[in-house]
């Protein structure tokens, strides 16, 4: 990229030595494209001959537009009138002084791949040694001679998961069962037994009775 900037440097400093009306004040303007379409510009001040009083001032102006437009010979949609390239708003607006040596630069994003394109730059307001406003110098910016995108694609295939599904079915619980008998029921011999001692005890009592009646006789 420097290097760029140096050639760009240079180009628009000789484009400044060249007199448009013989030795008039004037910007001078150049640009270089890259293959994204975005471009690197300076703009540099005129250099006024030898008998000129006071050459700083000769040089500087505070507000100088640059402007890019496409212009594509074989569009007519790129067929711009002078009023309508005035109208167009600058991309940029800087200052030829002394503290920047006279020359300053900038960057335009362009429109994303190459393309003819002019640039303008302008001196809005009038110079410092009271030479009139409105000088201006454009310059064409060719495009670049860049490779043909590559037409290779990529295809991806996605394969979808497998998913299992576990059923779990449920039995119902065996039927409760009896429990086991574990031995013989003791119940009727304890029943005949209670009865044979109730009867033993009513009999005593009443052979006790009649014997004690006997003795009262």
């Amino acid at each position: 990229m420097p290097k760029r900037l140096l050639l760009a440097l240079a180009a628009a400093v000789a484009l400044a030595l060249v007199p448009g009306t013989a030795f008039a004040h004037h910007p001078g303007v150049e640009g270089y494209q890259d293959c994204d379409g975005s471009v690197v510009y300076r703009a540099v001040s005129w250099i006024p001959p030898a008998d000129v009083p006071d050459v700083a001032k000769a040089r500087t102006n505070r507000q100088v537009e640059i402007r890019i437009w496409p212009d594509d010979p074989a569009s007519a949609a790129d067929d711009r009138s002078e009023a309508q390239i005035a109208a167009l708003t600058p991309i940029h607006t800087g200052a030829f002084v002394p503290e920047n040596n006279f020359e300053f630069g900038g960057t335009y994003a362009g429109t994303g791949k190459p393309a003819h394109l002019k640039i303008r730059a302008t001196a809005a307001i009038p110079w410092e040694d009271g030479d009139q406003a409105g000088r201006l110098f454009q310059a064409d910016i060719a495009p670049k001679d860049c490779p043909a995108p590559s037409t290779s694609s990529t295809t991806t295939s996605t394969v979808a998961p497998t998913t299992t599904i576990v059923v779990v079915r449920h039995q119902a619980p065996p039927p409760a069962q009896a429990l086991p008998r574990t031995g013989t029921s003791t119940t009727v011999p304890f029943l005949i037994a209670g009865l044979a001692l109730v009867a033993a005890g009513a009999a005593a009592l009443y052979l006790g009775r009649r014997n004690v009646a006997r003795g009262r006789r």
